[in-house]
């Protein structure tokens, strides 16, 4: 039996081949009176009480002193059998409820993508278009794009206006108007929509972190997001918090309710992914946040959207090592515009939709929970003599240390 005992402890394997291993793993070699298979169960059972011998800072090991001190009951070989074949059996009929349940999550992942899909091509809301006449899509963005240029005027204005100054002469050519992306590659949309990008619509900022060396900075009132948060994809409040100092001293930014943070940095899940605030909060510099909220767009439009881009959110960026996005990337991603109103449709209809979504997902979730708490039950009734009666016309095994019902305890 291999059994990993440095972090992460507890993966146990049992060689079917002649092998040798590195100091990451504890090699046990059974002997006449105990199986291989009860002891790869047993050590299944007991990751906890592996970890609980462990020791170190960095990261946790087990030495081999620590390692054989661990305790295992063994009971005589013919029950050790009935123990295993007991285990596999409940084991097999749990697994193949387990591949059914995560079946069924594939299949309402795949239903959430299809209708992800359908709605930002705007398949979703096809039949409301035939009765409906809304704003094309193009005034929208024009009304978007003067109402930028008017907030940069009146930010530009306060600016001096603080300093008890006059603008200077000629300073509203200043104002650089937002790229608009490139339609060549990009597929043809509905009637009445239109192309823009996530900076051409919006104001993109990416956070900073306040120093972690100066404690004043931190356990303020400002809500802070790191980049974990994003996985909650509805942020309702966050872990930490950074004071007024903090906020002055980094180049991150206070973002009102409604504003979407995009994950920018890593190999996890999170690159790609994207979250809604609820409230105001500043955020990390792994994460983009775009304040779709100072618009009159919908905030869920654009958040579906990004949602139905994450495999190819995931395949852009820069770096060599770690790919990555940055600023200037999530400026230029492209993003369709429906009218207005379409918008608000199709917002409804992939809630409503998703909702039951949702929901069987939870099921299915809670189902996967309920049947690892029945495996890890499974095996702790296994070692402590309830999952199988004990044979009273066993001999028990030639161990110190005897047991009720001929069992003994050993150390491995």
């Amino acid at each position: 039996m291999l059994f990993s005992s440095r972090a992460p402890i507890g993966y146990t394997v049992i060689a079917k081949n002649p092998i040798s291993t590195n100091q990451g793993f504890k090699n046990l070699i059974p002997g006449d009176s105990v199986t291989s298979e009860y002891v790869y169960h047993y050590l299944l059972a007991s990751k906890s009480l592996a970890e609980s011998f462990a020791s170190g800072t960095t990261f946790k090991e087990l030495s081999a002193a620590r390692f054989k001190k661990i305790p295992i009951p063994v009971p005589p070989l013919p029950e050790q059998h009935r123990i295993v074949d007991k285990i596999e059996e409940l084991f097999s009929n749990l697994d193949a409820g387990v591949a059914s349940l995560k079946t069924a999550r594939r299949q309402v992942d795949r239903y959430r993508q299809s209708v992800l899909q359908a709605a930002v091509e705007g398949r979703l809301t096809a039949d409301w278009r035939q009765s409906h006449d809304p704003e094309p899509a193009e005034e929208l963005l024009e009304r978007i794009l003067e109402e930028r240029r008017v907030q940069w005027e009146n930010d530009y204005r306060a600016k001096y206006e603080a300093k008890g100054k006059e603008p200077p002469s000629g300073w509203k050519k200043r104002y650089k108007e937002p790229e608009s992306p490139d339609n060549e590659d990009l597929p043809a949309l509905p009637e009445g929509w239109v192309w823009t990008s996530l900076g051409q619509a919006f104001d993109v900022h990416v956070g900073a972190t306040p120093r972690r060396s100066r404690e004043e900075y931190w356990d303020g009132e400002i809500r802070w997001a790191n980049s974990s948060e994003i996985n909650q994809r509805s942020i309702t409040d966050t872990e930490e918090t950074i004071t007024e100092e903090g906020l002055n001293n980094c180049s991150t930014d206070v973002h009102p309710a409604g504003t979407l943070l995009l994950g920018m940095i890593g190999q996890g899940p999170t690159r790609g992914m994207v979250a809604k605030l609820e409230v105001p909060a500043a955020h990390s510099q792994n994460s983009a946040a775009i304040r779709v909220s100072m618009s009159d767009v919908p905030p869920m439009f654009v958040y579906f959207y990004l949602e139905s881009q994450y495999q190819a959110l995931r395949r852009l960026g820069s770096g060599n090592n770690q790919k990555a996005l940055n600023k200037g990337i999530t400026q230029k991603i492209p993003i369709p515009l429906s009218p207005l109103a379409e918008q608000k449709q199709i917002v409804a209809e992939v809630e409503r939709l998703l909702s039951v979504a949702d929901d069987t997902a939870a099921t299915i979730d809670r189902g996967l929970q309920r049947a690892e708490r029945l495996r890890q039950s499974i095996l702790k009734q296994a070692f402590s003599g309830t999952l199988v009666a004990p044979d009273p016309d066993s001999a028990p095994a030639p161990q110190p240390t005897a047991e009720p019902t001929g069992q003994v305890t050993m150390d491995l």
